[in-house]
């Protein structure tokens, strides 16, 4: 029998009597642990699907296995309950015949993309949740970048709290007007935040609930936020043409009088730029982490680009990766492995690696590339912050001063803002 916190007694009453809902506490509050003993206490729910992404797959697979009788579904290429929303999108037709009784939606930010194959086999009418007498939510990053993310969750499943002057549910772009800022481009509107978030969040205070770890886990160590700041270094550790060219092209750019500058020249995108400087990054981030293992211990480290956790790989003595290439089994036993110390720093890519997972087995972590996106950070940082965590914890954003770091900072920060405003 599991042990609730008095908080997740009432995140699970509060599943356990809503036929539709959603648990959006912050991550690190036990969702997970809430939503499987609300489904125990549920007279006739016997089927249950979990659709997850495929790095949490063996954590939903732990935490059933730890409650005594609870029901396991087993079918159609379904482990242990749980299914990734790959799979699921897949075989959406298939898994709307099975008839379960709840199908839980775990970090259902997954399906914010209206216009996402994934979203449309989940949400669509005869499709996945449609065809379940129950459908729960959970998520700790609920619209990772504005409102607009909430309407395909909204409209599916609880189409009368966003219901217009003609009582039908609103249109997507008449959510956007109702409840985004908007502004023209050029080429066509873009969301640019929020607003008439009061009225949204005071629509929304029955179908979901939110709470978060400074309000209702006073015990839970603190965490802070630091920046690093790095000095462009170069590593030629890499073994194709491209990247052997490319790290050439970054020593010439960082030894000139405007290394930023001429980094800059060097990239037909943003894209390409941002994996240049976390390439750059590189050498200055290792010899940190090496130079503070002493007094900091095992630590997390995250990146974006595939090329920059092999480098970190490669100069991190002792060191394990997940990324979104990892198989299930590689990525249970690079958790596995670091949280029974058998590894000293844990490198994983930041969307891959940024949920679901625990990693307390460090305080420390280190952010090489920090992302557009504020939730994919925040989750990153939640990954050593979280309930089993016995000691404070510091987080570092490694960045170069006058680089393309500063612009993702500002744009986070902005961002934020609006999520805090929503309440969410």
């Amino acid at each position: 029998m599991m042990e609730l916190y008095p908080y997740q007694t009432v995140g699970k009453v509060f599943l356990r009597d809503r036929r539709v809902a959603c648990l959006w506490d912050e991550p690190g509050l036990g969702k997970t642990v809430q939503a499987i003993t609300a489904w125990r206490e549920i007279p006739g729910v016997e089927n249950v699907l979990v659709v997850c992404p495929a790095s949490v797959i063996p954590v939903w697979h732990s935490e059933i296995e730890k409650a005594d009788g609870c029901h396991s579904v087993d079918g159609h290429q379904i482990k242990s309950g749980a299914l990734s929303y790959d799979m699921a999108a897949k075989h959406h037709d298939d898994l709307s015949a099975m008839g379960f009784d709840l199908i839980v939606l775990d970090e259902a930010h997954y399906i914010k993309n209206r216009n996402a194959k994934r979203t449309k086999a989940i949400l669509a009418t005869g499709k996945i949740a449609d065809s379940c007498e129950r459908v729960w939510l959970l998520t700790g990053t609920p619209m990772p970048n504005n409102p607009s993310e909430l309407w395909p969750m909204l409209h599916a499943l609880f189409p009368d709290a966003i219901a217009g002057k003609n009582g039908k549910p609103m249109s997507y772009w008449s959510f956007v007007s109702r409840y985004c800022t908007t502004r023209n481009n050029g080429f066509g509107q873009v969301i640019t935040g929020g607003k008439n978030l009061k009225h949204l969040r005071e629509h929304l205070r029955e179908r979901c609930l939110r709470r978060k770890g400074k309000d209702v886990l006073t015990d839970l160590p603190p965490v802070r936020h630091h920046m690093l700041p790095v000095t462009g270094q170069l590593s030629i550790v890499a073994e194709t043409t491209e990247m052997v060219t490319a790290a050439n092209l970054i020593k010439v750019a960082l030894s000139s009088d405007d290394p930023m500058g001429e980094l800059k020249k060097l990239a037909g995108h943003v894209a390409t730029l941002r994996r240049l400087l976390g390439i750059a990054k590189v050498d200055g981030v290792v010899s940190w982490l090496k130079d503070n293992f002493d007094s900091h211990g095992p630590m997390v480290v995250f990146a974006h680009h595939k090329d920059v956790i092999d480098m970190l790989h490669r100069q991190l003595p002792n060191s394990v990766t997940l990324t979104g290439s990892s198989t299930p089994e590689a990525r249970e036993w690079a958790v596995k492995d670091f949280q029974d110390g058998k590894a000293d720093y844990f490198i994983g890519n930041i969307v891959a690696a940024g949920v679901g997972i625990t990693l307390t087995k460090a305080r420390v972590c280190v952010i090489v590339e920090p992302s557009w996106v504020p939730a994919e950070n925040q989750q990153a940082a939640k990954r050593i912050h979280r309930i089993g965590q016995e000691h404070s914890c510091l987080v570092y954003y490694a960045a170069t001063a006058g680089s393309l770091d500063e612009d993702i900072i500002k744009a986070v920060r902005r961002k934020t803002a609006t999520i805090k405003e929503l309440g969410l």
